[in-house]
């Protein structure tokens, strides 16, 4: 079986696949523990987006949506941790299907803006070789997003996490 175990040797002797105990290279300096859902409660989320009782619909260890009306076509909050993941990337892509994209800093950090529109926004943080990228989305089954605008929403979610992070 090619691939698996030792590599064949001399007749009748097999050596071991080389290990390593050197930890690998790592993109950057990885960022902090954000906690849960970014450390933001379903009240804040509410409080943060004037949506009428967020409902988490995805809870896992990387990230949270919460949905309001039906599942996958309304109104929508999402945290997303990623590790090990540029930001520069997500921005590109954000910038490549037309968004309008511009800087932030959300508790010292850099990081993006990025709206489509007056219902849609994500804000991202960068922390080295990791990132977390708030998105709230209103859809027509709200009254749509707070006085201050959707990137207010989201940017206020992210000024929580990051005041949070540990």
């Amino acid at each position: 079986m090619a691939g698996c175990g030792g590599s064949a040797g001399p007749a009748g002797s097999e050596s071991p696949m080389p290990t390593s105990s050197a930890p690998r290279a790592a993109a950057g300096p990885a960022g902090p523990h954000l906690g849960q859902c970014g450390s933001v409660t379903d009240a804040e989320v509410a409080a943060a987006t004037g949506m009428p009782q967020p409902m988490r619909a995805v809870r896992d260890t990387v990230g949270c949506q919460w949905d309001v009306g039906t599942l996958g076509v309304g109104s929508h909050v999402s945290f997303t941790w990623y590790r090990g993941s540029p930001i520069g990337r997500e921005r590109a892509i954000d910038n490549a299907v037309g968004r309008d994209v511009s800087d932030v800093t959300i508790g010292g950090r850099p990081g993006f803006s990025s709206r489509i529109g007056p219902s849609l926004c994500e804000v991202g943080v960068d922390y080295g070789a990791d990132f977390f990228l708030w998105s709230v989305d209103y859809g027509a089954d709200t009254a749509g997003p707070p006085e201050g605008g959707v990137c207010d929403a989201a940017t206020s979610l992210a000024a929580m996490t990051a005041e949070r992070a540990q």
